[in-house]
Formats: C-alpha cells, structure tokens, sequence
C-alpha cells in the first residue's frame, strides 16, 4: 500500500480476526455410510480418535438452502495491540 512500516505500529490499536464456522442443517443432516477416507484424514490430523465417532453431511433441504448448512455463527478473537499498554 505504500505505507512506511513505523506508522503503522504507531497508529495500530488491536487487531480483530473473524472465522465464520459452517454447521450442518440438523433437518436434513444423514451419516456418513463410507467414512474410512475421512476417519483416516482426521486421525492423521488429530493423531488419535475416541473409539465410537459418527460423522454427519447435509443432503439439503429447503430450511437449509443449496449448501445444507446452517446459519453460520462466527467466531471473533481480538488482540489488543502491545504497544497500546506502553501509552
């Protein structure tokens, strides 16, 4: 943006982060009959799984609209900036 390094630290007071979090529709929510490709991703990811795990899609419906999820609640994180305690 053009924008020396220095006024932005002065100027900059907390930074927010935003993540919006897909739910499925519990409408039209169905398990997951083949589930072995993703018990597998996860577990790679996670490293362990409890011993029962269902796993859930949407098949969508009308209350949920064409992706089947539901409203999306977001998740908000702010983080005062360090140098605001300085002033």
């Amino acid at each position: 943006m053009g924008i020396e390094p220095f006024l932005v630290s002065s100027s900059l007071e907390c930074l927010i982060a935003q993540r919006l979090i897909r739910l499925i529709c519990p409408k039209c929510k169905i398990a997951i009959k083949n589930k072995e490709d993703a018990l597998q991703q996860i577990k790679n990811d996670l490293g362990s799984l409890p011993q029962k795990i269902e796993l859930y899609e949407g098949k969508g419906c009308r209350s949920a609209g064409s992706p089947a999820t539901a409203a999306a609640p977001q998740y908000t994180k702010f983080y005062p900036s360090a140098l605001q305690s300085e002033r």
